[in-house]
């Protein structure tokens, strides 16, 4: 069946998918509960996991709806082999950020924590 959609509603459908039903706070809710990858290294290519995680640390989603996401980060590292992914560098990066920016503002902002093992 094909239904015509016209490019306004079009992007209706968009921004009731994103701002709706799968807004960010929904994706940070369950991006950490996807398995990481086994055995990551450069020779896996496409869109993985890993990926999703470094743009929602980007945007600081996991801080802005306070997700944790330490354990997920720990428990990826744990699972790469080499030769080293070039995601992870990058992401390592975005996360010693999230939990080194200092709040200027003097409010309670949630950051996320430090690996302790």
């Amino acid at each position: 069946m094909r239904v015509p959609v016209r490019p306004n509603g079009l992007a209706r459908i968009k921004q009731a998918f994103t701002q709706e039903i799968f807004t960010e706070q929904v994706v940070t809710s369950h991006a950490v509960k996807v398995p990481v990858t086994g055995n990551l290294n450069s020779n896996i290519t496409g869109y993985l996991p890993v990926h999703c995680i470094h743009q929602l640390l980007k945007s600081r989603a996991f801080s802005k709806h306070k997700v944790p996401i330490k354990n997920w980060i720990y428990r990826q590292i744990c699972n790469c082999t080499a030769p080293l992914h070039p995601v992870m560098p990058a992401l390592v990066e975005v996360y010693v950020n999230s939990i080194l920016v200092i709040n200027n503002k003097g409010t309670n902002e949630y950051f996320n924590k430090p690996i302790a093992e």
